[in-house]
């Protein structure tokens, strides 16, 4: 699910998450600590994707929704 969220952002700004940053221990250390990538980027982004994106990549596993509850989602908005 996290993933997924990831893949919403990347299609979206067009553009590589964490492209910034050189390694990729960085960037294990980043995402570890809470870093997302930029959400100035997908400011443009209908704001029900970007709050599913958002749930998407919580920082706790256990807060994430399952692919269920992302299509449910996905089928009411659209």
């Amino acid at each position: 699910v996290y993933s997924f969220a990831i893949c919403i952002w990347e299609m979206w700004a067009h553009q590589i998450p964490f492209s910034t940053i050189n390694f990729d221990s960085l960037v294990e250390k980043f995402v570890m600590e809470g870093g997302r990538p930029n959400l100035e980027l997908v400011l443009t982004m209908p704001i029900d994707v970007r709050n599913l994106m958002r749930v998407c990549w919580a920082q706790d596993p256990a807060e994430r929704p399952s692919f269920a509850a992302i299509l449910e989602v996905i089928a009411e908005e659209y």
